[in-house]
């Protein structure tokens, strides 16, 4: 019995789709087919029942499935560690690169602990997205690419059959304003009721584009500051007239919030009423070469930070 056949069948329960259920587990359809039967043909019953519908498990499936995920947690949690045991010298040959957007580089800032985890024995830089597409496509399984994607960049990766994507939160991007403001009250903002408003924007250029995409029809045009610091965004709002908006996005408010940060004390954020809006945080991963253990062992422990530290994301 192989450990992958197990996390396969966990990924098809999660998803409902053998193509859906492949392309997560970056291997071919066929490939997860084949592990399946094989599975099946070990234990002498059927685990998988096909539809129109899609892809569901047997009651057999599901008795598997209970103990399937049990063994994955347990092997997991092995291989953590067997990590720790390992002495400087030793780890030093897992050790990996994280490459980020400017967006993951910005909520790591707010959060020390999160970049802790990010940067554990890697190598940690911030590099365009078109730049990070072509890492995770050329990746030996040693580097993680760690970003957001909104947009032409979700056909970007979608499209592209190099890699897959592995989400971690979906965030959406809107305006941090401040007690007193106009907004008081609205559950989402349209786009033409902002851009004539006073805001602070990000300066990066991975920001702008974003905005010029989400703005393209309605132009920001009373930008009243720049800059590529989160905290100093927020700042400005904090100290200008209530009116003046920062444009962000509803986790990095999230975990401002949630470190007490003394500059976000009697703001609000209220998000954009836009599909556009809406991003995807994750890891992109190269579709056929398996990842290091120190890799896995990354996504793992980012997993669970989020789950237990920012429940409301996880």
């Amino acid at each position: 019995m192989n450990i992958k056949t197990l996390q396969y069948l966990i990924e098809l329960e999660h998803t409902g789709s053998l193509y859906a259920a492949a392309r997560q587990a970056r291997i071919s359809q066929q490939g997860m087919s084949k592990a399946i039967a094989s599975l099946e043909n070990e234990l002498g019953c059927s685990l998988v029942k096909r539809s129109l519908h899609g892809t569901s498990l047997t009651d057999a499936g599901r008795t598997v499935l209970e103990s399937a995920r049990n063994i994955v947690a347990e092997h997991n949690r092995m291989t953590e560690r067997l990590l720790e045991l390992e002495s400087p010298d030793d780890i030093s040959r897992y050790r990996i690169n994280v490459f980020v957007s400017h967006y993951a580089a910005q909520i790591a800032a707010i959060d020390p602990q999160y970049i802790r985890l990010l940067s554990m024995n890697t190598f940690y830089v911030e590099e365009p997205f078109g730049k990070l597409l072509m890492r995770a496509e050329s990746s030996d399984g040693t580097d993680l690419v760690f970003t957001d994607i909104f947009g032409q960049s979700v056909g970007q990766v979608a499209d592209n059959p190099k890699v897959s994507f592995e989400p971690i939160i979906q965030t959406r991007y809107g305006f941090i304003w401040k007690e007193g403001a106009h907004l008081h009250g609205k559950a989402a903002l349209h786009r033409g009721e902002v851009c004539d408003l006073p805001v602070a924007i990000d300066t990066n250029p991975e920001a702008g584009r974003l905005i010029d995409s989400l703005f393209s029809k309605h132009p920001l045009r009373n930008v009243r500051m720049g800059t590529s610091s989160q905290r100093m965004l927020v700042e400005y709002v904090q100290m200008a007239d209530p009116d003046v908006l920062a444009f962000s996005d509803s986790f990095s408010y999230y975990s401002m919030k949630k470190n007490g940060l003394p500059e976000v004390q009697d703001l609000h954020f209220t998000p954009l009423a836009t599909l556009k809006a809406v991003a995807q945080v994750g890891f992109i991963l190269p579709a056929k070469v398996p990842l290091s253990p120190q890799a896995l062992h990354t996504i793992r422990v980012l997993r669970r930070y989020i789950a237990e530290k920012c429940p409301d994301y996880s």
